[in-house]
Order: C-alpha cells, then structure tokens, then sequence
C-alpha cells in the first residue's frame, strides 16, 4: 500500500469535517412532547365533557363511572397503566398449606367439619446431628 510508508508527525492532528446540518434540536430529559402533553389534556378534556350521560354530568369522574359500566375491558386498562409496576411491602405470613376438598352444591361446611377433615400436619423424624468436632489435625497444614 502506498499510505503505509508515509509516517506522520506524532502532534497530528487532522480537523473534524462538520456537517452540512445543523444538529435537530433535543428535548430536556423529563419533559413531556407537546403532542402527547396536548393529545393528554384533549382526552381527559373530553371526557370531562362527555361525563356519564353524554351531555357532562359528572365531569371525568362520571365518565371514568360510564366507562367502568359499559366497557370494563378498556376501564381496566386504564387501572393497569395506573398502578405501579412494582409493589413493596413485606410479607409477614406464609401459607403453608392449601387443601382442597369437593363439597357438594348447596352444603355448608362448619368449622369443626373443616378441622376434621384436615390431615395433621405432616412430621419429620430425625436424629440430632453429632457437634461438630472442629478441624482436625490431619487437616492442617503440617
């Protein structure tokens, strides 16, 4: 290759072609478009005026009633967006254990019906395990 013999000075440093075009303009992080910000107002805007009957009662309120009554599918879409994805919380209890038993139609079952049904809970035998003697000497390094 003919490039290769050519060895460049070692404080070369060639200029940054621009381009022709200016750079789009940027959005700050965090800020809502103002599309989606208006398209946003304009849809709670109408349903505020729709209302529950068609002609505003209830403002949004009454349409989110409206919406839940006729259409519980898109309203439950509307809940899901809603909720947070993720839940913290502690636990403080386990389930151990779930039976299930057929009882027939019409027939209630007392408590004392259940708790005679249960099986008792379930017991592991064992021998305590010998204490730990601790490192021996073979095992050092001696």
């Amino acid at each position: 290759m003919p490039f290769d013999a050519i060895e460049l000075p070692a404080d070369f440093n060639p200029p940054r072609i621009k381009s022709r075009r200016p750079d789009p303009p940027r959005k700050q992080p965090g800020s809502i478009a103002r599309i989606t910000r208006d398209l946003k107002q304009g849809i709670v805007d109408a349903a505020a005026a729709y209302g529950s009957d068609g002609n505003g009662e209830g403002g949004l309120t009454g349409y989110l009633f409206h919406l839940a009554d006729k259409h519980p599918k898109a309203f439950a879409g509307l809940l899901g967006k809603l909720l947070p994805l993720q839940v913290n919380g502690q636990i403080n209890s386990v389930v151990g254990q779930i039976n299930i038993v057929s009882v027939p139609a019409d027939t209630f079952l007392t408590q004392a019906d259940v708790n005679r049904m249960s099986p008792a809970a379930p017991t592991i035998e064992h021998e305590p395990a010998a204490p730990d003697p601790g490192p021996s000497e073979a095992d050092g390094d001696s």
